[in-house]
């Protein structure tokens, strides 16, 4: 009994996942994900201009626009998903260089980008492509420190598994899409027989 419960719970909720557009969900993700680095960019990271001259606007709002370019763009993690992870690397990039930590919106935005890299790519050369550019990249970064962080290594192996989980979703995708048609191909074949 549970079974046929537990089925009917998991195809009613797939009709209703796939009633809504993955852009307007991709949207969302974004938005909330910008909003929480707002947040924690806000009281930590801006410092409290004393005159409001140039230089102060600039380092009053720069937190802000790096949080937003940091997050924003998994809005189109679905459809440009090796671009989105190089602008949020790359913007990831800035927020060290700048000489402070990432908030944790911006790390929960990166690693959501490299499961959207591996998981939607077009093939899996362009996600790994991706993800070795961005390797390189931080590799460089911590380098140039003098020292290799053992932090660095665990955000590697960090990294490598949500790459793998992006990479087992996309290929259980394309399997049961492959189902999906041959029982397809299947149902016209026996419904031509039957005709």
């Amino acid at each position: 009994m549970e079974d046929g419960l537990t089925g009917l719970y998991r195809s009613g909720m797939d009709r209703v996942l796939q009633r809504v557009d993955p852009r307007i969900v991709d949207a969302v993700l974004a938005i909330a994900i910008a909003v929480f680095a707002l947040i924690e960019v806000w009281p930590g990271y801006v410092p409290v201009p004393d005159r409001w001259a140039r230089t102060d606007w600039i380092r009053y709002l720069a937190p802000m626009v790096l949080a937003l370019a940091s997050t924003l763009p998994l809005a189109y993690r679905r459809r440009y998903p090796v671009g989105v992870l190089l602008v949020i690397g790359a913007s990831m990039a800035v927020w060290l260089l700048r000489g402070g930590e990432s908030p944790g919106a911006v790390f929960l935005a990166f690693f959501v980008a490299i499961f959207s890299a591996s998981a939607y790519a077009t093939n899996r050369s362009r996600s790994l492509f991706g993800l070795g550019v961005l390797a390189v990249l931080f590799l460089a970064l911590w380098w140039s420190e003098g020292q290799l962080d053992t932090w660095l290594l665990f955000i590697f192996a960090f990294t490598t598994g949500i790459w793998l989980a992006g990479d087992t979703f996309r290929a259980r995708t394309l399997e049961a899409r492959e189902h999906e048609q041959r029982a397809g191909d299947m149902e016209r074949q026996r419904a031509a027989a039957l005709r």
